[in-house]
């Protein structure tokens, strides 16, 4: 899947070791990572469905139609599609194949 990052303060925490490792400690800065390279290998977004692990989820309510996979809690990685589509529903999963990438934050469902 294709990625792009809501700032370039995000894309770096979430792609350096130095930058990472300094924010969220080695271990969770570690798991970012990992989820980073999960996203980027999956085709689609209904793939993170096959990958129990990553607790792939849509958020509510302020934060419909978001979506976070779990960066060893309480932090998630949070992001939404990115569509060419003007419709304000949101597309079937195994279509959306590129997403912007919010933030990392705790996150209660």
């Amino acid at each position: 899947m294709e990625l792009e990052y809501a700032s370039a303060a995000i894309a770096r925490l979430c792609n350096s070791e130095v930058a990472g490792n300094l924010r969220w400690g080695a271990q969770r800065a570690k798991k970012i990572r990992q989820r980073i390279a999960e996203l980027r290998a999956t085709p689609n977004l209904a793939m993170l469905l096959l990958l129990p692990a990553c607790d792939f989820r849509p958020l509510t309510a302020d934060r419909q139609g978001q979506y976070a996979v779990d960066a060893l809690p309480p932090l998630s990685l949070v992001f939404k599609p990115v569509t060419n589509a003007h419709s304000a529903a949101t597309p079937p999963l195994q279509t959306i194949r590129k997403i912007l990438i919010l933030e990392v934050e705790e996150i209660d469902g």
